[in-house]
C-alpha cells in the first residue's frame, strides 16, 4: 500500500505544479511560460509508463474492470504516439500545434491513469480484487 501512497503524493505534487504555471501565465499574460509545463510532463510520463508496467506485468492481480482500463490506457498511449509521429511527418504544421498536442492531449491519459490506480487502491483496501481467471 505504500507505493500507492508514493504515487499519489507524486500524481498530486506534478497536478499542483501544473496548475501553478498555468495560473502564473494567464494571470501574467506570459503564455511562453506554459512550455515550462513540459518539463514537468516529460519525467510524470515516464512515470507514468512505469506505473503502468508494473500493472500490466501484475494484471492476474487485477480484477476484470482494472484490465479493462489498463488495456484502453495502453491504446490511448499507442494512439497519442502514433499521432505524435504522423504530425512530425507533416512539415506544413503549425509549430503552435505541436505544442497544443504535446501540452494538452497527455493530460487527459495522465488523469485517466491517476482514476485507474486510484480504483486499484480502493479495491486492494477492500478487499474487492478478485479476477475471472481460476
Amino acid at each position: 500500500m505504500e507505493n500507492y501512497k508514493i504515487y499519489n503524493r507524486v500524481m498530486r505534487l506534478a497536478f499542483g505544479f501544473v496548475a501553478f504555471l498555468l495560473i502564473a501565465a494567464l494571470v501574467t499574460e506570459n503564455l511562453d511560460q506554459l512550455k515550462y509545463i513540459a518539463l514537468i510532463m516529460l519525467p510524470l510520463g515516464v512515470f507514468q509508463l512505469w506505473v503502468a508496467l508494473h500493472f500490466t506485468i501484475s494484471l492476474e492481480k487485477r480484477s476484470e474492470k482494472l484490465r479493462a482500463g489498463l488495456y484502453f490506457y495502453w491504446f490511448l498511449n499507442i494512439l497519442y504516439f502514433l499521432g505524435l509521429y504522423i504530425a512530425s511527418r507533416f512539415d506544413e504544421l503549425h509549430e503552435d500545434f505541436y505544442w497544443v498536442y504535446l501540452l494538452a492531449v497527455p493530460w487527459p491519459i495522465a488523469i485517466y491513469q491517476y482514476c485507474l490506480v486510484q480504483r486499484s487502491y480502493r479495491e486492494r483496501k477492500t478487499g474487492r480484487n478478485k479476477t475471472a481467471v481460476s
